[in-house]
């Protein structure tokens, strides 16, 4: 993961101090004890949002269109559809 980040970064062609401001903000989403994240992307010309929760230690949540998984202390839960 790391190996890969380093390169995505590399490919961005940003500078020293820029790549360091960027690892230092993952690296705190990181070690946060807990974490939600929405990320609204255009698919074909229509929203799609995912919603990603995390508490620590091992306990997490995405919700997409259609599709909601939940992992909790090692077991994971998933729905489709509107059951």
């Amino acid at each position: 993961m790391k190996l890969l980040f380093s390169l995505l970064l590399t490919l961005l062609f940003i500078t020293q101090a820029q790549e360091d401001i960027i690892r230092a903000a993952l690296q705190a989403q990181l070690d946060a004890p807990q974490l939600r994240s929405t990320l609204t992307q255009d698919i074909e010309g229509e929203a799609s949002v995912t919603i990603i929760e995390y508490v620590a230690p091992n306990n997490f949540r995405m919700v997409m269109p259609d599709i909601e998984m939940i992992v909790m202390s090692g077991k994971t839960y998933q729905k489709e559809g509107d059951a």
